[in-house]
């Protein structure tokens, strides 16, 4: 299963597309960045009165939007980090 799908994520997705270049551009400082933020959001959401599956599945897009927004600024604010990061 795991293979068949590598197949076709490879055949469908195939050509870059805008988001998915600069996503994969930023890749490598969401890497570095994503246990801070994730932490601070769980952290700012821990007392929801909701279930943790619950916040968990909220709490997920977020985190990932929120670093790869992060690791946009980063990477186009503070000079020299795109020939780090």
């Amino acid at each position: 299963m795991s293979i068949g799908l590598m197949v076709s994520f490879r055949s469908r997705f195939a050509a870059p597309a805008p988001l998915r270049r600069l996503l994969s551009a930023n890749a490598y400082t969401v890497y570095i960045i994503h246990p801070p933020v994730v932490i601070a959001l769980t952290y700012a959401c821990r007392d929801l009165p909701l279930p943790s599956l619950l916040k968990f599945v909220l709490l997920a897009p977020l985190c990932v939007t929120a670093s790869f927004t992060i690791s946009q600024l980063i990477v186009r604010r503070i000079p020299g980090a795109s020939r780090v990061l």
